[in-house]
């Protein structure tokens, strides 16, 4: 799922950027490696707990269907702002909104990879030499990030434009190797950290409204009826809303890691600046944290 971080070596404009580099090796690249490290196992983490919870929705849908309208309404017609290639359902279950969100989060996810991959490299801390073509990445940072923004409909607070300069000053460092250069670069990804970091608690939220909507109509399709039920009926029912209310909750929980998780990646960008302005290594403590307790979920939901 993830885009690993792809070396260009053969593209005009290329810069080289060598790991024995004295300026380069004076860096501390364990921040650096966290910061990679975190980002990789976040995207890891979040798709596999989605997965798992995509998967309880989808059975859980089809176990509270009650009525042959539902069915009627996942029937597949012509989609009137499509081509004639495109159809949708009159229905979109929480299920397949969930898909949706974790396609959403894997271009956001690719996108932060690489640009961290990208960094890991410049501290040298990747432990290889490499070319690097700063232009093109900031091409692709630009296109990626605007695309996903369009899609959420989010206009993010990004002045002039995502990544607006940033192949220049990388190409900046790489020529110069100044810590200061350095400085300047991470100082211009500022915005685009935070921005991005609202687009996956965005997601985050959407994800959350739709859950509890779809809470809703589980549990009035359900109860419907409830008045007429025997003893007996009447017990399995209230079994079943007992465990869709801990199901539901344990998802909006998880929901809310995400959140949070993507809310500290702007503090962690930060600590990377504070880390090449002092020469010293920082800890990433708040977004490490979250990336465990999303792994947690994925073990409790798999346990299921």
């Amino acid at each position: 799922m993830l885009i690993a971080y792809r070396a260009r070596a053969a593209l005009a404009g290329i810069v080289s950027l060598l790991g024995a580099c004295a300026s380069v090796s004076t860096l501390p690249a364990d921040p650096f490696q966290q910061y990679h490290a975190a980002i990789v196992e976040l995207a890891a983490s979040a798709d596999r707990a989605l997965a798992a919870e995509q998967e309880l929705a989808y059975e859980r849908y089809v176990r509270s269907v009650r009525s042959p309208d539902v069915i009627a309404d996942l029937q597949l017609q012509p989609d009137p702002e499509g081509s004639v290639f495109d159809m949708k359902a009159g229905e979109v279950p929480l299920f397949a909104d969930i898909e949706a969100a974790r396609t959403q989060l894997e271009a956001l996810h690719a996108l932060v990879e690489e640009y961290a991959g990208f960094l890991l490299t410049l501290s040298g801390g990747g432990g290889t030499s490499l070319a690097v073509d700063a232009e093109t990445l900031a091409s692709e940072l630009r296109s990626g990030s605007e695309s996903l923004a369009a899609s959420l409909a989010f206009e993010p607070g990004v002045d002039d434009g995502w990544f607006f300069g940033f192949g220049v000053l990388a190409q900046e460092y790489v020529e110069s190797q100044r810590r200061e250069s350095l400085i300047d670069l991470l100082e211009s990804a500022d915005d685009e950290m935070r921005a991005l970091a609202e687009l996956g608690r965005r997601i985050s939220l959407l994800s959350a409204a739709g859950l509890q909507a779809e809470y809703a109509a589980s549990f009035g399709a359900r109860t419907q009826g409830a008045n007429e039920l025997s003893e007996k009926d009447l017990q399995e029912v209230t079994a079943d809303i007992l465990e869709l209310n801990v199901q539901t909750l344990r998802q909006l929980g998880l929901l809310e890691q995400l959140h949070d998780a993507y809310g500290a990646l702007p503090g962690a960008h930060l600590e990377l600046q504070r880390a090449v302005e002092t020469g010293s290594d920082v800890s990433l403590t708040a977004l490490l944290s979250y990336v465990e307790s999303l792994k947690a979920s994925y073990r409790s939901f798999s346990e299921e």
